[in-house]
């Protein structure tokens, strides 16, 4: 016995597939799973405490790879402005440039507030500071400072060739005790003009 298939369009609980247009469907969706709904009320407390311990050590080994990541693929530069401080271990006796060579504290201190003819540079060579340049002579025995222009004391007063003069006497004077009267013994000044 055989029976005939074929679909009879007039039948009125038969459609024709033949009309229908089946297309595929360009959007992925992830199947749904409601049954992890559930998976809280099915868990044990241990098994939960578990899962907690596992996210937590996932999130903090994350952390850690950023912060490795930042750390070598970053570079600390100073900005520009701002505020400096030094700390120093002792403390000032003569916040003085002619005694603080007795005194580390009062060397640090001096240099950052008291100007010289001539200062250390990031190298630490020697370069300008009071004085707009130098020369020395062929014999390596007489120095001669071109002071800058314009720089005036805490009281408006110029700086001239007779405040170096002053403070080289002063050095060399033994009444004072000075410790770098011994570097200066045999040094002599001499004015040629105001700068």
């Amino acid at each position: 016995m055989t029976e005939d298939f074929t679909k009879d369009s007039s039948s009125p609980g038969l459609k024709d597939q033949s009309s229908k247009n089946i297309s595929p469907s360009n959007k992925f969706s992830f199947p749904r799973l409601p049954q992890l709904r559930h998976l809280p009320g099915s868990l044990s407390a241990l098994e939960k405490r578990l899962i907690y311990l596992c996210l937590l050590i996932i999130i903090l080994g994350l952390g850690w790879l950023g912060y490795n990541y930042y750390m070598k693929n970053t570079e600390m530069i100073p900005d520009v402005g701002g505020t400096y401080t030094e700390g120093l271990v002792g403390k000032p006796q003569y916040v003085n440039p002619i005694y603080a060579s007795t005194n580390e504290v009062d060397r640090d201190l001096t240099a950052l507030v008291f100007s010289g003819l001539l200062k250390y540079d990031e190298n630490n060579d020697l370069v300008s500071d009071l004085a707009e340049r130098y020369e020395i002579s062929d014999d390596q025995l007489n120095y001669t400072f071109f002071l800058r222009q314009g720089v005036k004391w805490h009281d408006g007063e110029e700086f001239t060739a007779d405040d170096v003069i002053f403070t080289v006497q002063v050095i060399k004077n033994p009444a004072y005790g000075r410790p770098l009267q011994a570097n200066f013994q045999d040094v002599a000044i001499e004015k040629l003009d105001d700068y």
